[in-house]
């Protein structure tokens, strides 16, 4: 979508003329107010300060876009020199954790201005996020209408791990709402593969052996392979979807590989004949990359092999095919990027554009370390909504933290092989493992409940007639739950008159 250009007429426009610096330029500031609320939400560059931390703890960064803060001047002459003032200062107006910039449009010599809350010193939960937001709000000069008015396009940047990332596409899949997905169509070119789409076991790997990190790697590079397009001129593969890899594609690889052998592009290939049906997570055949085939195993044909990355910059086209692209992800080492990612740097800087950069979980010992995403075409808010948006942004990374990011890519089960004195790893996934029991195992009361239940019933269908509260008692439980330590036996008795009761049978 092209962004409206000066010459539009506003609905309702306060034009202040004002004497800026912002780098070398002297410019003028417009804000309009009445500006179609979707195209705010176009053209968002990615900012350069968003992350990642110099210590790889677990930081958070926002933008806030005004397309009604507009900043113009004639001594900007080309597309060059409005480019070169991306990410610049404006006017000296910044603070603790934040600052006003200038971002790039269509239109040479001409800016938006956006606030960016620097992720590199803002750590994630600690509500530094809100507090420069809330900053950012209060730097608005109170003008005719209101500065309240204004409206925001915002993004976020966060480190996640990819089953994290993998649970964010399920929900866009299924229509539910989250801080750091779309507000429009959040499902939007996104590919979600699931367990299923391994039923033909591609590279060797079983539908029921592939982990949700590794479902969330592929689900990325799908999306991206299939919304492989020739681009208009303005528009960058970084708008095929909602959720952006800062960190490259060579380096999310590494989270995996150990878990995906074979050829990655024949995996990808054969992964591409499936598709989700409209706004469900199950699949379906897509018959744009593959026929269907005997025993539910597609064959697949040669669009893939035929799509590719195409944009125009400086009246000059650049193309990459999707199968270059991926060959480089599997050839390439770290910290070398993927060509998806050199591609993008030559037009855009934003796939990728952190490069190797890591950032670690919070509160997870021993640290992990996890990609960097922006997460794109969040709902607009108006400046008086920005902290309340920082805050929701923030805690739903935390979330995520806390309640996703607990699976890894390895061995599915842990061997018998527990832990001693002697070999505290000594188990299949290398995991150190010590045997304890803190109270009563919740897993033995389940079990002895269950075995009452179960005698009770044999009992109630057997005799009938001859089921007494004191039925449970009369039971061998002492002999059938032997294992169980004293405390949940004794609970279990004293419990028995508090459970439901059953025809009569107390348990």
């Amino acid at each position: 979508m092209k962004f409206p250009r000066l010459a539009r007429k506003p609905t309702v426009s306060i034009v202040i003329f004002l004497a800026l610096l912002a780098s070398h330029v002297r410019a003028s500031i417009i804000i309009e107010r009445g500006t179609d609320p979707d195209e705010c939400a176009a053209a968002q560059e990615a900012s350069t300060n968003d992350g990642p931390t110099s210590d790889k703890s677990a930081g958070i960064g926002m933008e806030f876009e005004a397309g009604m803060l507009w900043f113009f001047s004639k001594t900007m002459q080309d597309r060059d020199d409005t480019w070169k003032l991306k990410g610049k200062l404006i006017g000296g107006r910044k603070g603790t954790n934040w600052e006003l910039t200038g971002d790039t449009m269509l239109d040479e010599g001409l800016l938006n201005g956006e606030y960016i809350l620097d992720g590199r010193a803002i750590k994630l939960g600690s509500g530094a996020l809100a507090e420069a937001a809330d900053a950012c709000a209060k730097d608005l000069p109170e003008k005719p209408g209101g500065a309240d008015n204004i409206l925001f396009a915002a993004q976020v940047t966060a480190p996640l791990p990819l089953e994290a990332v993998q649970y964010l596409i399920s929900q866009a899949m299924g229509g539910e709402k989250s801080s750091l997905l779309s507000n429009a169509n959040p499902a939007r070119g996104l590919v979600m593969v699931t367990k299923d789409f391994f039923k033909t076991n591609p590279g060797g790997i079983a539908p029921e052996s592939v982990k949700d990190d590794v479902l969330g790697f592929f689900s990325l590079v799908l999306s991206y392979a299939k919304g492989a397009e020739i681009f208009e001129e303005g528009d960058y593969p970084k708008e095929i979807m909602s959720i952006m890899p800062r960190t490259d594609f060579v380096t999310l690889y590494d989270q995996v590989k150990t878990a995906v052998p074979g050829q990655l592009y024949d995996i990808v290939k054969a992964l591409a004949c499936f598709q989700n049906k409209a706004y469900e997570k199950d699949r379906e055949l897509d018959e744009k990359f593959c026929t269907a085939g005997p025993d539910d195993a597609p064959i697949t044909n040669d669009q893939m092999d035929k799509q590719m990355f195409g944009v125009t910059w400086e009246d000059q086209s650049h193309t990459l095919l999707v199968e270059e692209w991926i060959q480089s992800i599997q050839d390439s080492t770290v910290p070398n990027p993927d060509k998806l990612t050199i591609f993008d740097r030559e037009v855009d800087a934003s796939i990728g554009g952190f490069g190797a950069a890591l950032e670690n979980m919070l509160d997870v010992q021993p640290p992990r370390a996890v990609p960097l995403f922006e997460f794109r075409r969040l709902k607009n808010c108006f400046t008086n909504q920005m902290q309340q948006r920082a805050n929701a942004a923030d805690q739903a990374v935390v979330d995520l933290h806390k309640n996703k990011g607990t699976i890894c890519s390895g061995p599915d089960h842990i061997t018998v092989i527990l832990a001693d004195n002697m070999s505290p790893y000594g188990n299949h996934m290398d995991i150190g493992v010590s045997r304890k029991l803190d109270g009563d195992s919740a897993f033995d009361v389940f079990l002895c409940k269950l075995i009452i239940e179960g005698l009770s019933a044999l009992a109630m269908a057997v005799a009938p007639e001859f089921a007494g509260p004191e039925i449970a008692e009369d039971l061998e439980l002492e002999a059938l739950c032997d294992s169980l330590g004293e405390s949940d036996k004794e609970k279990m008795i004293a419990g028995r008159s508090q459970s439901r009761s059953w025809y009569g049978l107390s348990l």
